[in-house]
């Protein structure tokens, strides 16, 4: 009668799709993009998934959505929730 509710591990887990969190299939899926291209899918999959374990171990060193932030700082792109954008070239704020 009661249905079965996943609860994630801890409050600040951030999203995940299947194993991996979103951050760390973002390369799985541009290897993906780039193989659907260039006709090469199945050896781009297996570079996306060697691609996407490197990137998850240099993530459990840094902080949390280390990508939006590394786009932000070198591109100025950010989400729409940001009330204030200060330029991305500006290294320092007074």
């Amino acid at each position: 009668m009661s249905k079965v509710v996943n609860i994630s591990h801890s409050v600040d887990d951030p999203p995940k799709l299947f194993f991996w969190t979103v951050d760390e299939l973002f390369p799985f899926m541009v290897m993906i993009g780039i193989g659907v291209f260039t006709g090469k899918l199945l050896t781009m999959i297996a570079v996306g998934v060697v691609l996407s374990k490197i990137y998850g171990r240099f993530l459990d060193k840094a902080s949390d959505k280390y990508l939006a932030h590394l786009v932000y700082w070198r591109f100025g792109i950010g989400d729409n929730k940001i009330t204030f954008i200060p330029d991305s070239f500006d290294r320092e704020f007074y």
